[in-house]
């Protein structure tokens, strides 16, 4: 029997983040007989004494991530990158292209395709990955935003060959091959953003829909398990970072228990990241802190779904939350920023709110989100009723083409033949 063809696909880590997550649902459902999946990530080269250490030397000090585990028991191989910073000492510019350019020299010949999901610095390893012979480079814009300062002023500099249509990478054979072969997106909005007018294919972000199906037992079994029962339960699954707005979300909840004085309201934040602490911190300094669960990261989010009256999602930002897909699948009503794609209204269960910009605007913006929240609670129906919703609105989701499996069998194709249907 032939090899199966090799993916490499970069990201930061493979964590439980939501890129992560999906790329994870197209691993467990993709024909590995026919197609692998391998991750290089980017670790902190500081444990190593060195600048540009090989990816042997980072994954020796690496500590284990989420999924690790999994993509090894599925046939993946983990590689590493020193993560690139502008700080005295660290990583920089150049020592993180030595580092691409030995990590694919060393590497030769593995891989058919290099799909980057880590777009701020997809220009420099993408083009070492060229050099080295690898036939097909894929850039995939994950998010419609960036982080404000410095930071995100350099990862739109870093991102901008991306878009240029012209790039070309010269090989060392003396040929010439564009810098990237083919631009995916998650959603239009996030094509935008990284791409500009290049323009890029949406491949949607896909989930497994029937895992999150709600069902009544295991909505008991959690609620039991997290100490929420008799409780009316609004929740939120993503990572602690700047882009997904907790801080609103806090100060909204805080809002909607003032203004009802219900004692049985429960805020259930699921995830972790470099925010955490910090959202600890100030849920305290609000007086929620007993009515707000943190869960930190967790394997099993779609049995978490099920606990939840009501999802709550106020990002600054996203590309397409493949949350807002996971909690319309386990048939909950969903408020959402108005920042978000239109992508993820499949269904009559998304409500949109605006966030607000000024810091007045931002005050009344919380207000309407408490008045929102409170409205959804009640409108709430009983187990069956959520049953039969999560049913019809699988199937919606399946058309819409969020079901994996089916992702899975175009993603095959593509890999193998380079046609997209």
């Amino acid at each position: 029997m032939n090899e199966p063809v090799r993916v490499l696909h970069v990201f930061g880590r493979t964590g439980r983040g939501g890129a992560e997550s999906r790329m994870m649902d197209l691993y467990r459902a993709i024909d590995r007989e026919r197609i692998q999946f391998d991750f290089l990530v980017h670790a902190s080269a500081s444990g190593t004494g060195r600048t540009a250490p090989s990816s042997d030397e980072l994954m020796a000090v690496r500590p284990a991530d989420d999924f690790d585990a999994e993509i090894r028991a599925l046939g993946g191989h983990i590689y590493a990158l020193p993560r690139m910073s502008f700080s005295p000492g660290k990583t920089g510019i150049i020592a993180y292209q030595n580092a691409c350019e030995k990590f694919f020299r060393e590497h030769e010949g593995i891989w058919r395709v290099v799909q980057g999901h880590m777009t701020s610095t997809a220009a420099l390893y993408l083009a070492s990955a060229k050099r080295s012979g690898v036939p097909v480079t894929i850039a995939h814009a994950r998010s419609a935003g960036r982080d404000p300062g410095i930071k995100g002023v350099l990862t739109g500099i870093l991102r901008r060959p991306l878009g240029d249509e012209s790039r070309i990478v010269r090989l060392s054979g003396g040929g010439r091959a564009p810098l990237v072969d083919h631009r995916f997106a998650c959603s239009r909005e996030a094509g935008e953003a990284v791409f500009g007018k290049a323009g890029a294919r949406v491949i949607p972000n896909a989930i497994p829909v029937e895992a999150f199906r709600f069902r009544a037992d295991m909505r008991e079994r959690m609620r039991s398990e997290l100490h929420l029962e008799n409780c009316r339960v609004i929740g939120h699954v993503g990572s602690f970072r700047y882009a997904k707005n907790h801080g609103f979300l806090l100060r909204s909840f805080q809002k909607l228990q003032e203004r009802t004085g219900d004692k049985s309201l429960r805020l259930l934040l699921v995830g972790n990241g470099e925010l955490y602490e910090q959202t600890q911190a100030d849920a305290c300094a609000l007086g929620i802190r007993e009515q707000v669960v943190f869960t930190g990261s967790r394997g099993n989010v779609n049995d978490l779904y099920q606990a939840m009256d009501l999802f709550a999602f106020p990002s600054r930002y996203e590309g397409v939350p493949g949350s807002v897909i996971e909690a319309q699948a386990a048939a909950l009503p969903c408020i959402v920023s108005d920042r978000i794609t239109p992508d993820v209204d499949v269904t009559e269960l998304v409500h949109r709110e605006a966030i607000g910009d000024t810091v007045t605007g931002i005050t009344q913006a919380q207000q309407r989100w408490a008045d929102r929240m409170e409205e959804l609670l009640a409108s709430n129906g009983d187990a069956g009723e959520r049953t039969r919703l999560s049913d019809r609105v699988g199937s919606s989701l399946a058309e819409a083409g969020y079901d994996a499996v089916a992702l899975a069998r175009r993603m095959e194709r593509f890999y193998l033949t380079g046609e997209l249907s």
